[in-house]
C-alpha cells in the first residue's frame, strides 16, 4: 500500500458520477475510469507485467493514456514517458536505461515505436488499439473482471523516472519512490483553489502538466484533454468546458495573453492560471495579469525536487512579480556558495539549495557512484559527473537566486548562465529582463561567448514584435542605461521564433550556434567585448 495510488483509487471513488476526462464528445465518469484502471491492472499483469518492473509509455492526450499509467502505478510498476519529439536515438537511450518489461505504444504513434525499436529491443510491446506491431491491450482488457485491485508498491518503491535536461545538457532521468509522488501530491494540494476543480490539459503526457492528470483525479475532478491548437482554441475550450484550473509554460502564456480581451472579464469559472518551468519576465507578468486579471500562480520546481516555491494569486504585484514566492509547507530554501556550501547573506546571490520529501533518490543509469540521498542504482551526480547534487541532505538545484529580506526568493538564472565580463558577474537573466521590457522586442535569449583573447562577451538573440523594425545600437543602449556596460550585449541577433527545447525551456545550445559566428573579434571596450552587430536568422 502507499499513500500516491491510494490517494488516486480514493479520488476516484468519492464520487462514481462524476465526469473524470474528457475528450472531444467523449466524457468518462470516475466511476467507469476506476472500472478501466482495474481491468487493465489485470490485463497488464496477464502479460507479465510485475511490481518492481519498468513500463515506458508513447502516448497521446487520451483517457487510455491516463488510466493505463495509474493502472501500472496499481500493480507496482515504474513508470516513464517518452517524448515522441524526440530522436529516435534520444528515445532508445531512455528506454535502455531502464530496461522496461513493456513499452505501451497509442497506434498513432506507431512510426515513432518502430523507429525507436531499431535501436533497442524490448521484451513486450503492447498497443492501445490496432497496429501494425505489439499486441492490441484493449480486447484483452476488455475482458477483465473490474473487482477492486489493491495497490502492492511500498512507499519506497520506484513509481516514476522523469527525464530533464535543463536548457542545453544531456538527459538525466531523475527517479521518484512512491512516497516523493505522494509528497508532490501534498504540496499540489497546498495551491489548489477551493470548489469545483477543472483542469485543461493541453501539453504533452511527458510534461509535468500531466501530472496535474492524476492529481485532478486524486481530487475527484475533470480534466478535459486536448492536443494540438494555438492559444485561440485552448482559450475557447476554457470557456466551452468551464475550466476552473490551467497551466501555461510562459511561452503559451505570452500567447493566451496575446490572444485574451484586456479586462479580465472573461472566463468567469476560470481561478487559477499557473505558470512556471521557465522564468517568465515581469513584462509579460504585468501583460497577463491586464488581460486576465488576479489569476495568476507562479510555482517554482523542478523533476529533480517537485514543487519549492509559489507566489499566490494576490502577491503579483509590485517589486513581487521579480520573485517565485516562498517556501510550500515542508520545503527549505537556502542560498548557498556553490564551492563550499557556505551561507550567503539576505539579498547576496548564491546556488539554490533545497530540503524537501518530494525530491528524487538520484540519476539512474549514470556512472558515479551512489551516496546518500541517491537510487541504488543511480547517482547522485550532476551532469558532468563531478559536484553532487546531494550535500548533507541538501539537493543543488543549479539554479542562481537570492533571499530578500521578506524571505522571498528571486532567480537569478542557471549556475552556467553566468557571464565572466571583464571579471565582472554578469547574469544572463538581468540582461534578459532588460531587453524584454523593450517595447520592440517579444522575446530574447542572453548567452556568454568565449573570446579568443580571454574573458567572455555578452550575446543576444530576439524576436522582435510585429512589424517593429529592430535596431542593435539602440537595444544596446537600452540595456547599458538599465544595467551596465558590462551588462551590455556585443551583438544581437533577430531570430523569427523563440528558440525553445521541446519542454519550452530556452535552447541556450542553439542560441549559442547562432551566435558564435555571429560578429569578428574586435574589442569594443564601451561593450566589454565584440563590436556591436545585428543579423537575421530564421529558427
Amino acid at each position: 500500500m502507499n499513500r500516491f495510488v491510494q490517494a488516486i483509487v480514493s479520488g476516484m471513488s468519492g464520487d462514481p458520477r462524476a465526469v473524470a476526462l474528457v475528450q472531444g464528445k467523449r466524457r468518462l465518469t470516475h466511476g467507469e475510469a476506476l472500472e478501466e484502471v482495474h481491468r487493465a491492472a489485470r490485463g497488464l499483469a496477464e502479460r507479465g507485467v510485475r511490481g518492481g518492473d519498468a513500463v515506458v509509455l508513447l502516448v497521446g492526450n487520451t483517457p487510455e493514456a491516463v488510466l493505463y499509467r495509474v493502472a501500472a502505478h496499481l500493480i507496482g510498476c515504474c513508470v516513464a514517458v517518452l517524448e515522441p519529439n524526440a530522436g529516435g536515438e534520444v528515445r532508445a537511450a531512455v528506454v535502455r536505461t531502464l530496461g522496461p518489461a513493456a513499452l505501451v505504444v497509442d497506434p498513432r504513434y506507431e512510426e515513432v515505436a518502430e523507429d525507436t525499436l531499431r535501436h533497442v529491443e524490448v521484451p513486450r510491446v503492447l498497443t492501445l488499439g490496432r497496429a501494425g506491431l505489439g499486441e492490441d491491450l484493449l480486447p484483452l482488457v476488455a475482458g477483465q473482471s473490474a473487482a477492486p485491485v489493491e495497490p502492492v508498491a511500498g512507499e519506497c518503491d520506484r513509481a516514476m523516472v522523469m527525464y530533464t535536461s535543463g536548457t542545453g545538457g544531456e538527459a538525466k532521468a531523475a527517479c521518484h519512490t512512491f512516497s516523493n509522488l505522494a509528497e508532490w501530491l501534498r504540496m499540489e494540494r497546498s495551491l489548489r483553489h477551493p470548489g469545483p476543480r477543472r483542469f485543461l490539459h493541453h501539453g504533452s503526457m511527458n510534461s509535468v502538466s500531466a501530472e496535474n492528470i492524476l492529481w485532478n483525479l486524486a481530487a475527484g475532478g475533470t480534466t478535459v484533454l486536448m492536443e494540438g491548437g494555438g492559444p485561440e482554441e485552448v482559450l475557447a475550450a476554457v470557456e466551452q468546458e468551464r475550466i476552473t484550473y490551467l497551466l501555461a509554460y510562459p511561452t503559451m502564456l505570452a500567447r493566451l495573453t496575446a490572444a485574451c480581451p484586456a479586462g479580465g472579464g472573461l472566463f468567469p469559472e476560470l481561478r487559477q492560471i499557473q505558470y512556471g518551468s521557465a522564468p517568465a519576465t515581469t513584462r509579460l507578468l504585468r501583460e497577463a495579469l491586464a488581460a486576465f486579471g488576479p489569476r495568476l500562480l507562479g510555482v517554482y520546481g523542478s523533476r529533480e525536487a517537485g514543487f519549492l516555491t509559489s507566489l499566490g494569486c494576490d502577491e503579483h504585484s509590485g517589486e513581487l512579480l521579480g520573485s517565485v514566492g516562498t517556501p510550500l509547507p515542508g520545503v527549505r530554501v537556502a542560498v548557498r556558495t556553490p564551492e563550499d556550501g557556505a551561507p550567503v547573506e539576505t539579498g547576496g546571490t548564491g546556488e539554490v539549495w533545497v530540503r524537501t520529501p518530494a525530491a528524487m533518490t538520484g540519476y539512474i543509469g549514470r556512472a558515479e557512484g551512489s551516496s546518500e540521498g541517491s537510487a541504488d542504482e543511480g547517482s547522485d551526480r550532476g551532469p558532468d559527473g563531478s559536484s553532487p547534487v546531494f550535500r548533507d541532505g541538501w539537493l543543488r538545484t543549479g539554479d542562481l537566486g537570492r533571499v530578500d529580506g521578506t524571505g522571498r526568493l528571486h532567480l537569478m538564472g542557471r549556475g552556467d548562465d553566468v557571464i565572466i565580463v571583464g571579471g565582472y558577474n554578469v547574469h544572463a537573466r538581468e540582461v534578459e529582463e532588460a531587453l524584454a521590457e523593450h517595447p520592440d522586442v517579444t522575446w530574447t535569449a542572453v548567452v556568454g561567448v568565449p573570446e579568443a583573447a580571454g574573458g567572455e562577451a555578452v550575446h543576444a538573440a530576439v524576436v522582435a514584435s510585429p512589424g517593429s523594425p529592430v535596431d542593435a545600437e539602440a537595444l544596446r543602449s537600452w540595456v547599458r542605461t538599465r544595467l551596465s556596460t558590462f551588462h551590455t550585449p556585443a551583438s544581437v541577433r533577430l531570430v523569427q521564433r523563440p528558440l525553445l527545447t521541446p519542454r519550452g525551456k530556452t535552447d541556450r545550445r542553439a542560441v549559442r550556434a547562432l551566435v558564435r559566428p555571429s560578429v569578428p573579434a574586435v574589442r569594443d571596450a564601451s561593450a566589454g567585448g565584440a563590436s556591436a552587430a545585428v543579423g537575421t536568422e530564421g529558427a
